[in-house]
């Protein structure tokens, strides 16, 4: 559970936060002037208001990025010498076979549909990344 938590759940939450959030006016951070208090007489400017400044929403898009975009690891894949135990080989080796063959899977799903890559095999880093 704690690696399934460490890896693909925090792929499956972490990863569309570009795509979601990273357009402020789709999903602002906070609201920077009050929001209009009657559904009669509120303008276009009244809501429009409550967007953040340019600058603000710049730095939304930037964390978006951060958060959504950058990957340091692969779920499976480790260095020649993560590893001492010479037992570890063979699940490890079935491990990385499974999510090949997941991968494939979701590549099939992909074509068919618009792609959703947050968890795509290849891309589950082994942990989280911040």
């Amino acid at each position: 559970m704690v690696l399934f938590t460490c890896s693909v759940q925090h792929a499956a939450v972490n990863f569309p936060q570009y795509d979601v959030m990273s357009y402020a006016p789709r999903m602002p951070f906070a609201a920077y002037a009050p929001a209009p208090t009657t559904k009669i007489g509120a303008t276009a400017a009244d809501h429009l208001a409550m967007l953040p400044p340019l600058n603000i929403a710049e730095q939304q898009l930037e964390i978006g990025y951060l958060l959504g975009s950058v990957r340091y690891t692969t779920l499976g894949r480790y260095g020649p010498r993560a590893f001492r135990d010479l037992r570890v080989a063979g699940p490890l080796a079935a491990f990385q076979q499974r999510l090949a063959e997941i991968g494939t899977k979701i590549a099939g799903r992909n074509e068919r549909r618009r792609p959703y890559t947050a968890l795509a095999a290849s891309g589950v880093p082994q942990s989280i990344n911040v």
